[in-house]
C-alpha cells in the first residue's frame, strides 16, 4: 500500500509522536551517570526529606475508621438538611455562615463547592453543636471528599443527579 502511493519508508526518519520521545541517554557515553548525579544534588538541595512508611493500605484503613466514627452525626445532618424542603420535594439549602472573626478553631476556608451548575470557593463557621467538617458541609447540601480536612465538597443534588443516571 504505500510503495502504490510512492512513499519510501526506509528514507523517511522515525519520528515519535509527541510525549513519546523518551530520553537520548545512553550508558555507554556516561549522560546516564551525569544526570544521576544531577538528580542527587536537586534532592540533597532540599533538607527535608518525608519518609511515610504507610501503606496505601494503611491510608485506606485510616481514612475508612475516620468515616466510620462520625457516620451517626453525618445521618443526623442529613436528616435535618432533608427535613427543610422547599415544596417541590426538594431540600433548600441553607445559606452559608461565611466566617468573619475566625474565633472558632473549626473554621473551614476556602472550600471549593462543586455543583452541577458551576463552582465557588467559600468559607463556613460551623456552629457549635457541629463536631466535624463533613456534618457542617452535609447540614448546608455537600459533601467533603475527605473525612476530616476536605478542601472540595460535591453538592448532594450532584451525587443524587450522578446516582440517577448511573
Amino acid at each position: 500500500m504505500v510503495s502504490d502511493t510512492g512513499v519510501d519508508i526506509d528514507n523517511e526518519a522515525y519520528t515519535a509522536p509527541p510525549g513519546e520521545e523518551g530520553l537520548d541517554i545512553s550508558h555507554e557515553g556516561g549522560e546516564y551517570e551525569a544526570f544521576e548525579g544531577l538528580s542527587e544534588q536537586v534532592a540533597s538541595l532540599s533538607s527535608y526529606h518525608y519518609v511515610d512508611s504507610r501503606t496505601r493500605h494503611d491510608h485506606i484503613e485510616l481514612q475508612m475508621e475516620q468515616w466510620s466514627n462520625q457516620l451517626d452525626r453525618l445521618v443526623n445532618a442529613y436528616l435535618d438538611y432533608r427535613s427543610c424542603d422547599r415544596g417541590d420535594g426538594l431540600p433548600c439549602i441553607p445559606e452559608a455562615n461565611v466566617a468573619i472573626d475566625g474565633s472558632n478553631g473549626n473554621l473551614l476556608t476556602d472550600i471549593n463547592l462543586v455543583d452541577i451548575f458551576g463552582h465557588q470557593r467559600m468559607s463556613f463557621q460551623p456552629p457549635t453543636s457541629h463536631h466535624y467538617p463533613n456534618e457542617m458541609l452535609i447540614y448546608h447540601g455537600y459533601l467533603g471528599c475527605s473525612p476530616l480536612y476536605p478542601t472540595v465538597a460535591i453538592s448532594i443534588r450532584t451525587l443524587a443527579s450522578y446516582h440517577q443516571y448511573h
